[in-house]
C-alpha cells in the first residue's frame, strides 16, 4: 500500500473518531504520554499498509469526560508514527489500552493482511500499558 493511501486511511479514521467521541481539545482530564515502539508480525517482519488504534481501558471521569482512543500509522519497518489522541502526534492517554491492528493489501482485490481477531476491541488479544514503553507489539500472521 502506498504511503499516500495510508495517510488517507489515517485521516478518515481520525475524522470518524472525532465524530464518534466529540471534538477534542488539548485540555483534557487525562495525562497524555508520547509513544515509542513497533508493531510487526511475530517473525519480526513488517505488516504491509498497517495502522493501529489504541482503545483506552481507563474509566471515564464522568458521563461527559471519556478517554479518547489514539490512532497511528506505521512506518515501513513497523515503527509507530505520530500517535494522535487529542492533537496530532500528542500520544496516548496514560494507562492500559487494547490494540486494534488493521491492514489492507493488494491491488484490485484488497485483503486483510492481519487476522480479523485484531480488528476490534472486543476480540483483540493485544493489550499494552504506557508504563511499558517502548512497545513491541507482535501480531500473528493470518
Amino acid at each position: 500500500m502506498r504511503r499516500i493511501d495510508r495517510i488517507y486511511i489515517f485521516i478518515a479514521l481520525m475524522a470518524s473518531s472525532s465524530l464518534l467521541m466529540g471534538c477534542g481539545d488539548s485540555d483534557t482530564a487525562y495525562d497524555i504520554v508520547p509513544v515509542e515502539g513497533k508493531v510487526t508480525f511475530v517473525d519480526g517482519s513488517p505488516i504491509p499498509g498497517a495502522f493501529v488504534q489504541f482503545v483506552p481501558q481507563t474509566p471515564p471521569v464522568d458521563a461527559k469526560t471519556v478517554p479518547r482512543p489514539g490512532i497511528a500509522g506505521l512506518a515501513e519497518d513497523g515503527t509507530i508514527e505520530q500517535v494522535t489522541t487529542y492533537d496530532y502526534g500528542d500520544g496516548l492517554v496514560q494507562g492500559k489500552h487494547k490494540v486494534i491492528v488493521s491492514s489492507k493489501t493488494g491491488g484490485g482485490q484488497r485483503t486483510n493482511a492481519v487476522d480479523p481477531k485484531y480488528s476490534s476491541a472486543s476480540s483483540t488479544p493485544l493489550v499494552v500499558d504506557t508504563a511499558d514503553m517502548p512497545f513491541d507489539i507482535k501480531v500473528e500472521k493470518p
